[in-house]
């Protein structure tokens, strides 16, 4: 029932527990069959909580993993930007216009023009 629908352990870990303690005196005044009718539940029981440390395990690093590229992408986004215009002194000394203000250009770029 589990197998095909995972989903429903909380409804029906739930409903369990209600029908323990509801029938909890009947349960208690009779160990034996008690045993022999909860024995299934109580296999189901073990198999789905064996991996249960494992699983948390895991659950742990995969958020340090997350918390890991959370902090990384925040801290590319905090850089501070490339800026739109650099200041190029001519080599001249003169008021070469070309080299006032170079935008997104270096200056082999600017050598070749003149």
């Amino acid at each position: 029932c589990l197998d095909k629908s995972p989903g429903r352990a909380v409804v029906l870990s739930e409903w369990t527990r209600h029908l323990l303690l509801v029938h909890a005196g009947y349960l208690a005044a009779h160990p034996k069959e008690t045993r022999e009718v909860i024995a299934p539940l109580l296999a189901s029981f073990h198999q789905r909580t064996a991996y249960f440390s494992a699983l948390s395990k895991l659950h742990g690093r995969v958020q340090a993993v997350i918390n890991v590229c959370t902090t990384q992408q925040r801290a590319a986004k905090q850089a501070p930007p490339e800026p739109l215009a650099k200041y190029v002194e001519s080599p001249n000394g003169g008021d070469d216009a070309a080299y006032d203000v170079a935008m997104d250009t270096d200056e082999d770029e600017l050598d070749g023009a003149m």
